[in-house]
């Protein structure tokens, strides 16, 4: 859900985005675009079978198992600190995981896994729009944490640990 409030001044300098016959009275009338995506409304059956009628037990399992496999291998190395909860529960946590490795820049373990992997992985390093949480919750520098996505358009075939 979201909300848009413009002043009356500002609403007389917006122009259209929709097409040039279309009502422009409302912020509504001028900030719509005045007619669907055609290719996302051709996608809807497509989804709607993705995510049918059991799937969001299966998502979950399946993003459990990757998840738990990715935690019990860094929890159990020296040196690496899960940030967040370290259960691969999806009743306590998504499934991304966040962490930092001693010694290393959260850079430069990305671009290894990446130069191993061939960019096969979803890694990435960072702050993530979390400026306040990375530095002063987490105490972090600019270089933030490894964070790795385990969703369920993941599979667990691709083994580097």
């Amino acid at each position: 859900m979201s909300m848009l409030y413009a002043s009356d001044k500002a609403l007389e300098a917006v122009k259209s985005q929709g097409h040039f016959f279309n009502p422009h009275k409302t912020l509504s009338h001028k900030l719509g675009l005045a007619g669907s995506s055609y290719e996302l409304v051709a996608s809807l059956p497509a989804v709607l079978s993705y995510l049918g009628p059991g799937s969001w037990d299966a998502i979950s399992s399946h993003e459990e198992r990757l998840q738990r496999t990715l935690l019990e291998y860094l929890t159990q190395k020296p040196g690496i600190k899960v940030i967040g909860e370290q259960s691969s529960d999806p009743k306590v946590r998504v499934s991304t995981v966040s962490f930092v490795v001693d010694g290393r820049t959260s850079q430069d373990v990305v671009e290894a896994v990446e130069r191993k992997t061939a960019g096969e992985i979803g890694i990435r390093w960072g702050g993530f729009y979390s400026e306040r949480l990375k530095t002063e919750v987490l105490g972090l520098g600019k270089d933030g944490v490894v964070r790795v996505s385990m969703v369920h358009y993941n599979t667990g075939e691709l083994h580097i640990l």
